[in-house]
């Protein structure tokens, strides 16, 4: 069995490079903004599409962060048992 604060600091370094990825991920989407459709007529689907393509971009890291916090509960649970 792995030692405590080994999986805690470990699985902390694996969730900050995921949200390293997915900060990039949001940076080089937010480079394709299209301002003429944010502030045109169809702005509210435009926004809508927007963060639906973010999220679907997204949505490898926050699961395997989810997946992460989980086993770092798991770990937690076992010990104070």
């Amino acid at each position: 069995m792995r030692d405590l604060a080994e999986v805690l600091v470990g699985n902390k370094r694996k969730i900050e490079e995921l949200e390293r990825k997915a900060a990039e991920k949001a940076g080089m989407r937010f480079l394709f903004f299209d301002e003429a459709k944010l502030f045109g007529k169809q702005r509210d689907k435009y926004i809508a599409d927007y963060i639906e393509r973010l999220i679907k971009d997204l949505w490898p890291e926050i699961l395997e962060a989810a997946k992460l916090g989980k086993e770092t509960y798991g770990e937690i649970e076992k010990r104070a048992a």
